[in-house]
């Protein structure tokens, strides 16, 4: 899950991109994810997108790149952060996703990333 929050004075968030800017091993680029924000959505935007992932062999680390549009066609500023994924079969403790702040974003579906990550580097 990807949790998210944004927000616009004219309350006109239209689309979130989504998008993997690198992971190592692969190089080839990823097409860019894009989830439509629902019109009752209002000014403030909170939630999660989730991302299907699949269980590695070994290791997998990228970089994820996220902006949201509103209807008139301006960008937010770009947002980047890592995401590593481990065989758990492999580990001797489990590595779980990381829970967001209490109280700072709401527990809300805004849809699927459409990213189909790729297991197989080299």
């Amino acid at each position: 899950m990807v949790y998210i929050n944004a927000s616009d004075p004219d309350g006109d968030l239209d689309q979130i991109f989504c998008g993997v800017e690198f992971q190592a091993g692969v190089d080839h680029p990823y097409p860019i994810s894009i989830t439509r924000i629902k019109p009752d959505q209002g000014k403030n935007l909170s939630g999660y997108l989730h991302l299907g992932t699949p269980e590695p062999d070994r290791p997998m680390n990228l970089i994820f790149t996220l902006q949201v549009r509103d209807k008139a066609g301006h960008f937010s500023a770009p947002v980047s952060f890592e995401v590593n994924m481990f065989d758990q079969s492999r580990k001797k403790e489990r590595v779980g996703q990381e829970s967001p702040p209490l109280g700072v974003f709401q527990d809300k579906d805004l849809g699927p990333i459409m990213i189909a990550l790729t297991t197989q580097v080299g």
